[in-house]
């Protein structure tokens, strides 16, 4: 039987750090570096290069990709145009619709004050129901300072304003988990005049596959990144980025679990971040965005409850509906 060796745990680690040593020509047992390996083997400095929040924002640099400050997350400067089926969607944007079966709308409103607005969008969405067309809603009320008398409401426990404004998406998100609709229309109070017929007919058209579609077009061509939108149809882009008006369907919202992820920041110079983060992750799912040529839903020149003109005229010159 042969006799079982001992190892030896000392001597091997002792071992291997000669070999390393001998590895690292400028190390010699019980010697010191001198001044020349020292200059020769420190660390070379790196160049590290700043980024302004500007550039953060925009993507003025498209060669960055980086991190984001609010949302904490992924921000793509270079989306890659090439992997989008822009053949499929031009096919699906252009098929003529036959005949129209029973189809389920839901409203998502997120509201904080202006009542008169609200009600102006309520009562459009109650006469708009037809045989083959149902159209609900949903409130989501920050905390207005009036009573919103209507069954269909949810009232926050408290006011969250813009720095948990991605709260009330999550709420909204959830809320669509539990109740299955062919079309969720995601909308702010202060959106009114909606072409229901065209969200219909293109939430038809896409009804089996993942989409974003935006409602309202303030003339901003690229936002949270710099890649240039698509013309699909005489109607239609497709671009890359989103705020917080749009229509979608079930399976795109499923894609994205269904939730918001949390941003914090308390900086009263940016927006929410909540377009921003589902821009972002929707460019990670290459999930299209379709954007309409021209609006499908009307928006005032009224101020913004959320952001100041400042922060607004910062994010784009044009746009007076910033989330």
């Amino acid at each position: 039987m042969m006799k079982r060796k001992v190892v030896d745990i000392k001597r091997i680690v002792k071992k291997r750090i000669e070999l390393r040593h001998q590895n690292l020509v400028f190390i010699e047992k019980n010697n010191k570096m001198n001044e020349r390996d020292i200059k020769r083997y420190a660390p070379k400095p790196v160049n590290v290069e700043l980024i302004s929040r500007d550039e953060i924002r925009t993507g003025k640099n498209s060669r960055r990709t980086g991190r984001g400050t609010a949302s904490s997350e992924n921000i793509f400067y270079d989306i890659k145009t090439s992997e989008y089926p822009i053949s499929l969607y031009k096919k699906l944007l252009n098929k003529k619709i036959v005949g129209i079966e029973k189809h389920k709308i839901l409203f998502l409103i997120s509201n904080y004050e202006r009542k008169e607005m609200l009600n102006q969008l309520l009562d459009e969405i109650k006469t708009f129901n037809t045989e083959k067309i149902i159209v609900d809603y949903m409130i989501f009320d920050d905390v207005s300072s009036y009573t919103i008398d209507d069954p269909n409401v949810i009232v926050n426990d408290e006011h969250r304003g813009k720095f948990n404004y991605w709260k009330t998406f999550n709420d909204m998100f959830k809320y669509c988990e539990k109740n299955p609709y062919d079309i969720y229309v995601f909308s702010p109070n202060d959106f009114s005049k909606y072409d229901i017929n065209k969200i219909v007919r293109y939430g038809i058209k896409l009804i089996k596959h993942k989409y974003i579609f935006n409602t309202f077009n303030d003339k901003r061509a690229t936002c949270w990144n710099t890649t240039q939108p698509i013309n699909l149809t005489d109607e239609v882009d497709l671009i890359f980025f989103s705020d917080c008006g749009f229509f979608t369907n079930h399976i795109t919202l499923k894609a994205l679990e269904f939730k918001m992820n949390e941003i914090i920041t308390r900086n009263s110079n940016i927006s929410s971040q909540v377009g921003k983060q589902l821009t972002n992750r929707l460019n990670i799912l290459k999930i299209p965005i379709f954007h309409p040529i021209d609006s499908i839903v009307s928006h005032g020149n009224h101020p913004s409850l959320m952001n100041s003109e400042k922060i607004i005229n910062n994010l784009s010159t044009n746009s007076t509906y910033i989330s």
